[in-house]
């Protein structure tokens, strides 16, 4: 089930090894340890498995899913992904500013809604945001590395790690503690 690959509960033996030679294959070809559901253990390969599934619905990549329907909503520029063959790789990293990101955070705080000036909008559901405050339950934090002005750095998530540093930092530390509090 899609739910299970959301929520690292797949079943699927841990593979975190994006960088592998012939990812694509591999990830395909995962064996199963647990039932779905049974189980949560981190790995990168369910997030790219999403990511593949998506792009087979919509037609277009995750990343640029992604760009187009949240980052462009709320006035961020465009998030660089890496890619496997024709995939975003998700799990992994992805480049932008520590501004941008920090909108995103700001998108979670806000329950999904986003005021441009003209009036609020939802740009993710009730049900998604609650399914991104779920994953800050089993201990993801979000990891930015300051960039010099106007330059974009990879930023990614990693458990258990946060950096409080800077006003962009601040906001995205005060997003995950809203979210937490829940």
């Amino acid at each position: 089930r899609l739910s299970d690959l959301m929520t690292m509960t797949s079943g699927l033996q841990p593979h975190d090894r994006p960088s592998t030679d012939n990812y694509f294959s591999v990830i395909m070809q995962l064996p199963s340890q647990h039932a779905p559901g049974e189980r949560w253990a981190y790995a990168s390969a369910p997030v790219d498995l999403l990511s593949i599934a998506a792009q087979r619905v919509s037609g277009l990549p995750l990343g640029e899913v992604f760009n187009r329907h949240i980052a462009g909503r709320i006035g961020a520029r465009p998030f660089g992904w890496r890619s496997f063959g024709e995939f975003t790789l998700a799990a992994s990293s992805f480049s932008t500013t520590p501004r941008d990101l920090a909108r995103v955070g700001y998108l979670v705080m806000m329950d999904g809604r986003w005021d441009d000036g003209s009036g609020q909008e939802a740009i993710l559901s009730p049900r998604r945001v609650a399914a991104l405050q779920d994953r800050v339950d089993h201990g993801w934090d979000v990891v930015v590395v300051r960039p010099s002005p106007g330059e974009a750095h990879e930023v990614g998530a990693i458990a258990g790690r946060e950096s409080r540093e800077g006003a962009d930092d601040l906001i995205l530390a005060a997003a995950r503690r809203k979210v937490e509090r829940r």
